[in-house]
């Protein structure tokens, strides 16, 4: 019984050990989304003008996105997405115009 309780215990151990990179990660990115929550509460409450939290979270990812190495990365809304594809397909509404992808 002292064999299998030794061999529970130096398994914990070990899986510990081998994890602590993946849990000090973890704990830096919810510190990082902490920190935007914080900020985008801040910004709620003390910004000049009424600011709407969907417009907010939409320029953090596209900021993230933007941030990444690669510069092909974009982020788009379903709305804008569509209007993507549309412009992409030579799709026109209205009076024949091609609809303006805006950033």
């Amino acid at each position: 019984m002292r064999k299998t309780s030794k061999k529970f215990v130096l398994s914990f151990i070990l899986f510990f050990i081998c994890n602590v990179n993946t849990f000090a990660k973890a704990n830096k990115t919810d510190d990082k989304l902490k920190t935007m929550k914080d900020v985008m509460e801040i910004i709620a409450w003390d910004y000049i003008s009424e600011t709407k939290s969907e417009k907010l979270v939409d320029g953090a990812i596209k900021g993230a996105v933007a941030a990444l190495i690669d510069p092909y990365n974009y982020y788009m809304k379903e709305e804008e997405y569509s209007a993507f594809k549309d412009a992409l397909a030579g799709g026109y509404t209205g009076i024949g115009l091609c609809p303006e992808v805006r950033n």
